[in-house]
């Protein structure tokens, strides 16, 4: 599996960024200074992926003050990874969306 683009909104610091697109990358390295949200763009790939992000529930990842949070992450296969990331029929994506519990 390898990531292709990653949509966030509401998710833990990212309010409403513009898409991250990977396409191209053979290589990616996150850096930053502490706290500027890396490991957040990690949990966002997992928690779309395996509904799960570090011990986090979903309360805890939805941007403070907002009632919920939307992640989608685009995924080829490493088969279809060397066709043009255009063709999005070859490419698969997890996404969830979860509203804030209302007895938090």
């Amino acid at each position: 599996m390898l990531p292709v683009r990653l949509e966030l909104r509401n998710f833990l610091a990212y309010r409403a960024p513009a898409p991250l697109s990977f396409e191209g990358l053979s290589l990616a390295c996150l850096s930053g200074p502490n706290g500027a949200g890396k490991s957040s763009l990690l949990d966002a790939m997992t928690w779309a992926i395996w509904g799960r992000a570090r011990g986090k529930t979903d309360d805890e990842m939805i941007h403070m003050g907002q009632e919920e949070m939307h992640v989608i992450c685009y995924i080829a296969s490493c088969a279809s990874a060397a066709r043009k990331a255009e063709d999005r029929d070859r490419l698969t994506f997890s996404c969830g969306t979860t509203k804030r519990n209302s007895s938090a």
